[in-house]
């Protein structure tokens, strides 16, 4: 009688944490040389140092040879990718719970487009564009199973460019590539962003309400709110830095609740005159809200399929985004150092990837408006603009609407990974505005790549 499924299930587990073992250690042949590598399904044989081979036709897909090589290549299969998405909603009706009545305030304090070098985001069109080499029986990078996933482009790049080809897991983020691309030019730097969101120069406050503590939680509200600089509150002393100790309040842009954009344009320099000063606007209204938000396996995950807008801010530069169909997965831990005086652990969310699509009207707009040495805009030379669109416009990779693979990119995809930590609101206050734009002087930007 052979291993029970259990007994295999364990065998395995100490396979594979014993090659992730021995690649740190390199020490990979002693972990090649098991006995029973021989004996697996459509393994011809494997030598004295380690190395295994696939019988003639069969080939192993995800580079682990714990269930043998899986692929029959005589039947037509191939070894695809398989997608990195998000979590679907768990099963089953909401039963409440202990939901918690007070909100959970996060606010971000690090951001970034790549991690471990690779570039973070989700498999937005769900088609695996291009291949790492031509060779290559496993597209998109590494991530490999024996999923079909069309090895397609899910549009037609502008101008007869080459294909934005997909991270690993068919990941679409050519937003990493944009910025890659154009550092040297804008001097947009990512990781000088990361920075300012940790020193209080910006954040993004994310706000749970509703969440009944479980690891599944078919019913969750989840909002975002534009974050101005720490020390602008009027909670929060001159120069005064965040903490990072679930007790900083932040300052709510006033644009972020419903009634902001109106007090805006009638008092565009309100300011709060006291701690906690709303301006007379709600918390619990704000314009960027999920309720049918939720949590799957311990992941929150919430989506706005029209009109986000994000802002990172630097010490010398800010980009805004205006993404369509966005979301956002993390995992929701309440696993962090009390607050002083507290016994309670604090919020996190950890390891959160925010995706979405980047229309190209808008992506055109931002470039156009981005600021340059000497307080100039792209926009104030055609020249600048030109050399801003021949980086941008090759990069457009998905469709912002329907359509397939012979309809025209219209939208850059966007990734960011970020984490936050538990915070409280400050105050409101109307952000500063940004001065002049080309719109203000009357240059005319492009709307289309194609134009």
């Amino acid at each position: 009688m052979g291993p029970s499924k259990a007994g295999q299930g364990t065998e395995r587990v100490a396979r594979r944490v014993a090659l992730a073992s021995c690649v740190l250690l390199g020490a990979c042949s002693q972990v090649l040389k098991l006995p029973d590598r021989v004996a697996l399904p459509n393994v011809a044989s494997c030598t004295p140092e380690g190395g295994c081979a696939c019988a003639p036709g069969f080939e192993d897909c995800d580079g682990v040879l714990d269930n043998g090589c899986e692929v029959d290549l005589t039947s037509g299969a191939r070894c695809e990718c398989k997608p990195i998405t998000w979590p679907t909603p768990p099963q089953g009706a909401d039963t409440g719970g202990n939901t918690n009545e007070a909100p959970i305030v996060l606010a971000l304090r690090s951001i970034a487009v790549k991690k471990d070098n690779k570039p973070v985001g989700f498999d937005l069109d769900k088609y695996c564009s291009c291949r790492d080499a031509a060779d290559s029986p496993c597209p998109c990078a590494t991530v490999c199973d024996c999923e079909q996933v069309p090895i397609a482009d899910s549009c037609k790049p502008v101008g007869g460019a080459e294909p934005v080809c997909d991270g690993g897991g068919g990941v679409d983020n050519a937003l990493e590539q944009l910025l890659s691309a154009t550092a040297g030019f804008t001097g947009l730097d990512v990781k000088k962003f990361g920075d300012a969101a940790a020193a209080g120069v910006w954040s993004l406050l994310i706000v749970v309400r509703g969440y009944d503590g479980t690891g599944n939680d078919s019913a969750v509200d989840v909002a975002l709110y534009g974050a101005l600089p720490f020390d602008q509150d009027p909670c929060n002393a001159p120069g005064a830095k965040p903490a990072w100790n679930g007790e900083d309040r932040w300052t709510v842009r006033a644009d972020a609740l419903e009634g902001g954009t109106e007090l805006i344009a009638s008092n565009p320099m309100a300011a709060p005159k006291a701690c906690g000063d709303t301006l007379k606007l709600d918390f619990a209204k704000p314009v960027l809200a999920d309720v049918n938000a939720y949590v799957a396996d311990g992941q929150l995950v919430a989506q706005w399929p029209a009109g986000v807008s994000l802002s990172l801010s630097g010490t010398s530069a800010t980009i805004s985004f205006t993404l369509e169909q966005a979301v956002m997965a993390g995992s929701l831990l309440q696993d962090g150092p009390p607050r002083p005086g507290g016994s309670d652990a604090t919020w996190r969310f950890r390891d959160v990837t925010f995706g979405g699509r980047w229309p190209e009207e808008a992506m055109l707009s931002t470039l156009g408006n981005l600021s340059l040495a000497g307080d100039t805009r792209v926009c104030d030379n055609p020249a600048t603009l030109a050399v801003a669109l021949s980086f941008a416009c090759p990069l457009l990779d998905v469709r912002n609407g329907p359509g397939g693979p012979t309809s025209p990119c219209d939208a850059l995809s966007f990734g960011l990974a970020f984490e936050a930590d538990e915070a409280r609101f400050g105050s409101v206050r109307v952000a500063s505005s940004i001065g002049d734009t080309c719109e203000t002087k009357n240059v005319d930007l492009p709307t289309s790549c194609s134009n």
